[in-house]
């Protein structure tokens, strides 16, 4: 059946379906093989301008390693179908030792000119027949006109959420990994901007490599992905990018890219703005804020940020202080450059944060606040900069509601930010507004789906709630997806504790211990064995505190924790009073957490924050 509405390329006598691949001759189909079918998409996607051979390969073969030959014979297959021979090429034109471009007028299909046996006559037929060629023509134009239209309002594929794979690196050099990464990460970034459900890069980064596009699909929960590789030699950076329905595994659509790497900011935006128009034209008709986010840049500078946010994104300490090293030599580079600012921002926010406790939170966190107002007094758009700031307002400065402000500004900021949705949780939680905090964990878990701070996220939620057994089925769902995540046994712990299972909460502990070695797992173990009557153990895991306070930070809360477990009022109370000292963020859920429960209901604790 021949193709309806302006979804298809008309070209002479062909039209071509890019959403089904088929060719059609007239009312005939010609018959193309998919890969010839996703050359002949590729070089009409990019009408008039020359597609390399190189370029064309990646398109057209981004998974598989394909040889010149097997191009050339497609191009052959291809001017075979369209009638083309070597002495006339009508459609495809072979630029010498570069590419192939597209040359055939795109539009509706001319008709032929009439072909009369006798010679104009005036008259009535004449007159006739001047009428009926002017209504045909408005007929034509009608029809092209509702052609125009259709391809207007329905030729992007509905797609309802989205994942980047990771851009392959085809510079032959490994050391540019980093960028490949880097770049990745940035366009999901500005693509989350329009509105279109884009899944976190961490969870993508998750997947098993070369995995399939049908578990691709399954494990993410996307209809449609794009894949790509870029290039940067010099200053300059080409990206040719594809978008894939995971369905079908057909070609969407494809285009190449090509800037100068201070005009780096303007690729991303155009990237991520043809990607929303093939997905969605409400997603494309969006604003996205930021003042500066098409401003050039120095590219010394992009380059740091960049390496700033490949070790940002390795989620370890000794990575974290790398990040920054390089964040601050980006901004020595061009102070003027949001973006650098922000992700110092972040840095200082999760080295001074309790899932690290890697400096105490008066050194770190005012860092982290002074670098995130520079990024909005130079881009008050930036999702991750209005992040940072709330998460020091709520952690450090311990003030719930201007916190709740910046998150929501992030949150209409860059609405597929899942860092946002899961810190502001984690805000809610602390305000005991728990059904808000569980949907905006939820929200979190469907933007970054693999996320193992995420996941845990959501059991800590049903914890909140007194939900214990919601909680631990989500633990060991956690578990499932990373059986060595130290944080989902430890917290798998904390509900078993609760339950008043203490021989299974103190292995769970233990375990954590095991993976992570840190202070906290100690502290859950020395409170489990208090909870248990096990005093000569708990005070063990005291002084094991106590000895590692000496070699590093250790919040003053974690050995207040074991002072709980052993009912220890006054001790308990002495490093309380240490941990406000400190400012330390578990003291925001003091009210709401279901350890402190026993403080505010047993005589022998008066005091708290």
């Amino acid at each position: 059946m021949e193709p309806q509405g302006g979804d298809a390329f008309e070209f002479g006598a062909f039209r071509f379906d890019p959403a089904e691949r088929v060719l059609y001759r007239g009312p005939e189909r010609v018959p193309l093989s998919p890969k010839v079918a996703d050359t002949l998409l590729v070089l009409l996607t990019h009408h008039g301008r020359v597609v390399e051979k190189n370029e064309l390969i990646q398109l057209v073969w981004p998974d598989t390693f394909v040889e010149e030959g097997g191009l050339t014979r497609n191009i052959s297959a291809l001017r075979k179908a369209l009638g083309d021979d070597a002495d006339c090429s009508r459609h495809i034109e072979t630029i010498p030792k570069r590419g192939y471009r597209f040359v055939a007028p795109i539009g509706k299909t001319p008709t032929e000119p009439e072909k009369s046996a006798a010679p104009r006559r005036p008259g009535v037929r004449f007159a006739i027949a001047a009428i009926l060629v002017a209504a045909a023509l408005l007929l034509v134009a009608a029809g092209y006109l509702v052609s125009f239209m259709t391809r207007r309002d329905h030729s992007a594929p509905r797609v309802k959420s989205i994942a980047v794979l990771p851009l392959k690196n085809i510079s032959g050099n490994a050391a540019q990994d980093y960028f490949a990464e880097g770049m990745t990460e940035v366009i999901a970034t500005e693509l989350s901007k329009t509105g279109l459900p884009v899944i976190a890069p961490a969870s993508v980064r998750s997947l098993r490599p070369g995995a399939p596009l049908e578990e691709i699909g399954r494990q993410l929960k996307v209809e449609a992905v794009i894949q790509g590789t870029i290039l940067q030699s010099g200053d300059r950076v080409r990206i040719n990018a594809q978008l894939i329905d995971i369905g079908t595994g057909r070609l969407l659509w494809a285009d190449s890219y090509q800037r100068d790497l201070r005009d780096v900011l303007r690729l991303q935006a155009e990237v991520a703005g043809a990607i929303a128009r093939q997905t969605s034209s409400e997603a494309a008709s969006g604003e996205r804020p930021g003042p500066s986010r098409l401003q050039a840049v120095v590219p010394d500078a992009y380059q740091a940020y960049l390496r700033g946010r490949f070790f940002w994104n390795k989620r370890t300490e000794p990575a974290l202080r790398r990040a920054v090293e390089y964040f601050n030599e980006a901004i020595a580079k061009d102070g003027t450059y949001a973006p650098a600012y922000a992700g110092l921002a972040d840095s200082w926010s999760l080295l001074a944060s309790n899932s690290y406790d890697a400096v105490p939170p008066r050194e770190g966190m005012p860092l982290a606040k002074a670098a995130a107002l520079r990024a909005l007094e130079l881009d008050g758009g930036l999702a991750e900069a209005h992040t940072s700031l709330a998460y020091v307002t709520m952690a450090y400065d311990w003030d719930l509601e201007p916190a709740e402000r910046e998150f929501q500004q992030a949150n209409r900021c860059n609405p597929g930010y899942a860092t946002a949705r899961q810190w502001h949780a984690h805000c809610l939680l602390a305000a005991g507004r728990l059904d808000e905090a569980a949907a905006e964990m939820r929200q979190a878990q469907n933007l970054d789906p693999l996320s193992l701070p995420v996941n845990v996220g959501v059991g800590w939620c049903s914890y909140f709630a007194r939900r214990y057994d919601d909680a631990i089925e989500q633990y060991r769902k956690t578990l499932e997806l990373e059986p060595n995540f130290a944080l989902a046994h430890q917290t798998l712990g904390m509900a078993l504790a609760q339950k008043h299972d203490y021989p299974k909460a103190i292995a769970e502990f233990q375990t954590a211990l095991t993976l992570s070695g840190g202070a906290s797992a100690v502290a859950s173990l020395g409170y489990a064995y208090g909870l248990a009557g096990s005093k000569a153990e708990a005070r063990a895991q005291l002084a094991r505190l106590l000895e590692l306070s000496h070699q590093r930070y250790v919040p003053a809360i974690y050995m207040a924790q074991v002072c709980l477990g052993l009912r220890d009022a006054p001790g308990f109370s002495s490093w309380l009073s240490k941990a406000r000292e400190e400012r330390s963020e578990y003291l925001i859920y003091y009210q709401f957490d279901p350890a402190f429960d026993a403080v505010r209901t047993d005589p022998l604790f008066r005091l708290g924050p």
